[in-house]
């Protein structure tokens, strides 16, 4: 989601003063002193997962009031080891939930699939140790007030956000979230292009979700294949609103995001405009490659217009992958509209949000 307009201070997790974590945050503090913004510095770390938690912790304490401290560092009792799963398959949390299998993981946080005392099957979002998230300032809490303000079929719901028993003395939050069985977008489109009818129904749920999220006042900020979750029916389910306004897919970047400007519902219309395209080509507008030039390509050149598609279609997905946010469509169902796809259905309903833009 959008990151609101001061940004907490986190927990820190930067290492003590062993030469390894010396080199880390020297690294880090190069990318930081270069990339003009979070997402690009997040971009630059790839896959490095200490790389990217010392290039955060970094730029969080960047936005303390007091500014980054040089002896600033973790407590000695309290290290933090990632591949250290707080809550294994079998285990019962909060007495309540007992854990079927893990879903996946990111950087924060693990979702695992759980069953209720009722037996209704349920995703379980459980924040790290020591991340951010456990302290309860972002992502998670941001998620819960982003999600838990829409109320619409192609938007993940979310149902609850609770306090875990402290263990190992770091209080740990868990959400509790839809069940969705099915695949990613990202999996679906890894087989192939997808043919006319089932991309069209896909796009429409997508749109309609997506508008919602801009309805209750919200930005996604990082809208993706992989951040979307196909049900059986092939209905989406857009999933993963807690991001704080940190895009860190770059090949779905407008050139806004590239920039480190505010986050805003153009910057989700152009990644629905790139994932329309990966839909109906199974591949991306760009080539893979590095940040900058990536950065310079999407400034510089419109993506490659489509072929082997309905005209309509094509132009749809050119406004929406314009340069300029002002040319895109007011919103995504207008854009699907215009070339002839009916929107979906059902309309949303959005309560009030405790934050408006993150």
């Amino acid at each position: 989601m959008g990151r609101s307009e001061s940004a907490p201070p986190r927990p820190d997790r930067l290492a003590n003063g062993s030469d390894n974590a010396m080199n880390l945050n020297q690294a880090a503090q190069s990318i930081l002193n270069v990339a003009p913004s979070l997402a690009l510095a997040l971009a630059v770390c790839g896959a490095d997962r200490q790389l990217r938690d010392a290039v955060e912790d970094l730029w969080y304490l960047s936005q303390s009031p007091e500014g980054p401290s040089p002896t600033e560092g973790p407590s000695p009792t309290m290290p933090v080891d990632k591949n250290e799963e707080p809550l294994g398959p079998g285990s019962t949390v909060a007495g309540r939930f007992r854990i079927l299998s893990e879903l996946g993981h990111g950087g924060t946080a693990t979702v695992c699939h759980a069953e209720s005392e009722t037996g209704t099957s349920v995703a379980l979002k459980i924040a790290y140790p020591g991340s951010e998230a456990a302290a309860g300032t972002c992502p998670l809490r941001a998620e819960y007030a982003a999600a838990s303000a829409i109320h619409h079929p192609n938007v993940r719901r979310v149902d609850e956000l609770f306090t875990l028993e402290p263990r190992r003395a770091r209080v740990l939050q868990a959400m509790v979230m839809e069940y969705i069985e099915g695949e990613t977008l990202a999996r679906r489109i890894s087989r192939g292009p997808l043919p006319g009818d089932e991309l069209e129904r896909i796009a429409r749920g997508i749109a309609a979700g997506l508008d919602a999220i801009h309805a209750a006042g919200l930005v996604h900020g990082d809208l993706k294949p992989g951040n979307i979750v196909l049900r059986k029916d092939l209905s989406p389910a857009i999933v993963d609103l807690g991001n704080c306004g940190t895009a860190i897919s770059p090949d779905y970047m407008s050139i806004e995001q590239f920039e480190g400007k505010p986050a805003t519902p153009a910057d989700d219309l152009f990644a629905l405009g790139a994932i329309l395209y990966e839909m109906a080509t199974g591949n991306r507008p760009w080539p893979k490659e590095e940040l900058l030039p990536a950065a310079i390509r999407r400034a510089t050149k419109d993506a490659p217009r489509l072929t082997n598609v309905p005209a309509g279609f094509a132009a749809a997905v050119a406004s929406l992958l314009s340069r300029d946010p002002a040319a895109r469509p007011t919103s995504a169902t207008r854009a699907l509209t215009l070339v002839g796809v009916k929107p979906a259905g059902r309309t949303c309903r959005h309560g009030h949000a405790a934050v408006k833009r993150r």
